[in-house]
Order: C-alpha cells, then structure tokens, then sequence
C-alpha cells in the first residue's frame, strides 16, 4: 500500500495551539467529550432484538435491551443483567431466575417475570419468524410452539411469581446462558419507545444513530456515557481522518491504517468467526458427498486462503480444550478426477456447477480460483454476481449449487457454529442433515466433563467436514480503531461486541490524536495532516 504524502503546516499548529492547552506529551489538549462518536459503515440498523441478523446491529442492541444475561466486557462470557441471580438443578434441566426488584422500562414500569416470559415466547412465535428462534428448542415445548405443533402454553417457561422464572430444558444445555445473553432474547416489550437496556433511542437516520443514557436503568449508576452516536460514513480516508481529529473514539473496519496517526490505536483481532462456502444439499448431482468431495480435491486451498490474516481448514475457530480436526488441505487435480469417475462421471461428462457470491472483489477472486482449480476435472464453473444488499436473503430463490457465507459465533461455544447444520435449526441454509451428527450433539449434552463433551462435539464437526458440504477459507478479524487515551473500558474479545454500558471516557484529557514529532525536534511540538 502506497504511503500519502505528508506535509507539516506549522503555522495550524500555531493557531491551533491558541485554543487548546498543551500536555507533558506534547499533543492537544481539550476538554473532555460529552458524546461517544463511533464510527463506521453506514447503516440502517434492525433495531428489533428478535429479527436483527448482524453483528452491526448487535453492537447497536447491547445498549437498548438486556435480557436475562448480558456479556462481560473482558471476556464475552455471560453474566446476569436482569437476573439477579439463578440456580440450576441437580438434573440440569431446571434453570430458576430470581428478577432484580430494581429492573423496570425507561418509563418506570417494572420488568417482572412475566414480561421475561412473553419476550421469550414472542420469539419463537410462529409469527414472528425470528432467525435465532431454533437456538430456544432446548426448552421443553418450545420447538412444538415455533413450528405450529402446539400452543404456548405447552412451553415450560413458568412463572412463579413477579420476580421468579422457571426454565425447564428437554436435556442438560451448558451453554444456555451463553443463549440468553444474545441480543435476540432481551426483554422487550409491545411499545416500541420503551427500552430495558442502559440506553434509550433518541433519533435513528440511515446515517445516524443516537443513543442517550437510560436513567431508569437498574445499573443506571455505573453507567458512565451519557451519549452515544453511531456514524455512518462511506469514505474510508474521511473517516480515518476524523480518528485523527478526535472527532470519533471510535471506528469499525472502515478507515485507511496507513493514514492513522497513531499507530497504536489499531487493534485486530481474530474473531470467533469463519468465512465459507456450502454446498446446496437439495441440488443435484451435488447432493453425492463423493462428487462433494472430488470438487473439494481440486481446490487450490493455498491460493484461495492466502492474503488472509488466519486461514481456515475446519469450521470451527479452535477453542480452548477442543480437538483438532482434519481439515481440507490437500489439492490433487488428478485424485480429484479419479474420485468424480468412481462416482460415476468419465472423462466425456461435463458437471455444471454455479456459484452465488455478493458483487465483492475478494469474493470474486475466490469463486475464480475454484473455477480455475476445476478445469481439469472437466468441471464447468458459472459464477453468478448478486446485490450484497439481497444477498443473504435470496438464498431460497438464487438457482445455484454453492453460496459463500460468513457465521460469526454468538457464543463462545461450538454449537454457535454446528447450529448451522441441525436439522430443525431456523438458522440451517445448507439443507444437509445427517441422523449421526444430530446424535452426537444430543450425546454431547449428557455429558458433564467439558472435555468429554467437547470431544464429542468435534466428532460432530468432523463428520460435517468429511461430508464434503463446506468449503472453509479463513477466520475474519475484528479491525477496530480506538483512542485508548481517551475511551476506557474497550477490551479486544473474539465476538467483536463490546457492551455500551462498560464504555467510560477517562479522566485523562481529550488528546486530539495530533502527533507530537519528536523526530524533528525535542523542544517544537509540530501537527501534520494528510495532503487531500
């Protein structure tokens, strides 16, 4: 990447320098921010918790709802928000939430058991349709409710009193408060202006989105950023340059690290994520694991993972005591013809295969080095371009075999990733099934040592990689901007979503990210701006 030209501008520093104090660091001083500015992508956020599908609006969520659980800023691990407390039984199957007396709307109206209920039953109405609806069929009766088998009532959400909640599970869920920490099982309620998270909504553009404190909040007190604004903005070199300005805290993805002027304040990260594409199992021929298979021989893995930060050979992100997995690797052209002939294809047949992509240049590149690795197979590739914006929500109406995709995990936990594949999943597009791998999560669940269990689930994971339904690529990175020397409570974490709650400015001054060049000279504090 070209570096920009730089010129210094002494005589702005000087004028500059008459309206600002000046620190022991030699930057800029002003008074501190009233207002949290972050920056990023423009967007229209889905700020209903029930039907919102992005990681973009979840960051927007976290500060209007909390649900039974919310995430710790640190670690992403759950931990009570509107449950004070909870216990499990000794069977695992029974989960009593015990309601903070003190948790009530922005308007004051209390927040009871019985609004927690009807959150939890709205979304796996039938109605609402809701894409993490499947995540809730662990409890009992539930996913008889959201399929239209029976009504509500049949659902073991029970309410024992205002402030007291009963769970009851079909089998042992370890992760079931990493579920009710996600976004999409907040306590809402039927009035759209009320709000049971730290924030309230002031105003909402396809540019702007603002945020102000909720002071009916139970933790309202702790709450230490009064205003929050979400920024859209296209240009990535506009908003790089307000990073440099201090005119935002904070920008997500979309800035120019050359341009930064501290570069310090980059952080990235490996997210709990995986860029891949999937076969469609309901198209023919494609429904043959062995054709799957023969296709997957022919890639050219390294070229189609290079240029990525982490690249990706299995499904999962490798956690913490989690088993290897075998993943795909291996490219041979030759094998790969043999395996279509043991399936039942000579030389003479030509298998038609079209890939889906959103209009991306990188995406393109990808689908090109499949179609490349495929000539020798006698495999005709098509690739058809589609609007990222329609994108994700053509995939029952796009006539192709394969579909790129990208899952960031809502939970720190495997089944945030084999979810995908179950069979009665709302969030399943492949249309694969397999009877083994459905028992071997239900096995998993029985199972009280983690290690055990995770052993289990990366059986799972290796039966879906042998089936030959998904081409993994890479693990995405979370690239984030922050002024450190201002915003405080920001922690690096692999969902990429940082509680609004936590966010504090310090108590350090406003440095307006202008540099001191200490290079030039030790005893003249100098500022430079990009030549536009």
């Amino acid at each position: 990447m070209n570096k920009k030209i730089l010129t210094l501008f002494i005589t702005a520093c000087v004028a500059i320098f008459l309206g600002f104090a000046q620190n022991t660091k030699g930057q800029l001083v002003s008074p501190n921010p009233k207002t949290l500015v972050i920056m990023g992508f423009p967007r229209d956020y889905n700020l209903n918790p029930h039907t919102a599908n992005y990681s973009s609006d979840a960051q927007v969520l976290n500060g209007l709802y909390e649900g039974l659980f919310t995430l710790n800023a640190t670690t992403a691990e759950p931990e009570t928000a509107i449950a004070e407390s909870y216990k499990i039984s000794r069977d695992r199957k029974t989960w009593t939430f015990y309601i903070r007396p003190n948790s009530t709307f922005n308007n004051g109206s209390p927040i009871t058991a019985h609004e927690v209920k009807q959150s939890l039953l709205t979304v796996i109405s039938p109605k609402t349709k809701a894409p993490f609806a499947s995540l809730l069929s662990c409890i009992e009766g539930a996913n008889d409710y959201r399929t239209g088998k029976a009504n509500s009532d049949t659902v073991k959400i029970q309410v024992r009193n205002n402030l007291t909640l009963v769970i009851t599970l079909k089998e042992p869920t370890p992760h079931f408060a990493s579920i009710l920490a996600h976004h999409a099982f907040a306590v809402i309620s039927s009035d759209n202006n009320l709000f049971s998270g730290a924030y309230v909504l002031e105003s909402k553009t396809p540019t702007k989105t603002v945020l102000t404190k909720n002071k009916q909040y139970h933790d309202a007190e702790n709450v230490q950023i009064e205003r929050i604004e979400f920024v859209g903005m296209e240009d990535a070199k506009e908003a790089t340059w307000a990073f440099n300005t201090g005119k935002t805290q904070w920008v997500k993805s979309n800035f120019l690290a050359d341009l930064l002027y501290n570069q310090k304040m980059l952080i990235v990260s490996a997210q709990f994520g995986t860029e891949f594409m999937f076969f469609s199992e309901q198209r023919k021929p494609w429904d043959d694991p062995r054709l799957r298979n023969a296709v997957l021989t022919a890639i050219p893995w390294s070229k189609l993972r290079a240029g990525n930060f982490f690249a990706a050979t299995s499904l999962i992100l490798p956690l913490p005591n989690y088993p290897d997995i075998i993943g795909l690797t291996d490219c041979d052209p030759d094998l790969a013809l043999e395996m279509l002939q043991t399936a039942g294809y000579s030389k003479e047949d030509e298998l038609h295969l079209t890939i889906a992509i959103p209009n991306y240049e990188t995406v393109k590149r990808d689908a090109e080095i499949i179609k490349t690795g495929l000539k020798k197979t006698h495999v005709n590739v098509e690739v058809i371009l589609c609007n990222p914006e329609t994108y994700l929500e053509s995939f029952d109406t796009i006539e192709a075999d394969i579909f790129t995709y990208t899952w960031i995990g809502d939970f720190s936990d495997p089944l945030a990733f084999l979810e995908l594949f179950r069979k009665e999943s709302t969030l399943r597009e492949t249309n694969w099934t397999n009877d083994t791998f459905e028992q071997l999560i239900h096995e998993a669940a029985h199972l009280r040592d983690p290690v055990d269990r995770n052993k289990k689930l990366a059986k799972a994971e290796q039966l879906l990689i042998d089936s030959g339904i998904i081409i993994p690529i890479s693990h995405p990175v979370a690239a984030d901007c922050i002024d450190t020397e201002i915003l405080g409570g920001w922690y690096s974490n692999v969902l990429d979503i940082h509680p609004l709650k936590d966010l504090y400015f310090k108590d350090a001054p406003d440095y307006l990210n202008f540099v001191y060049l200490n290079s030039f000279d030790q005893n003249i504090n100098l500022c430079y701006t990009p030549l536009l």
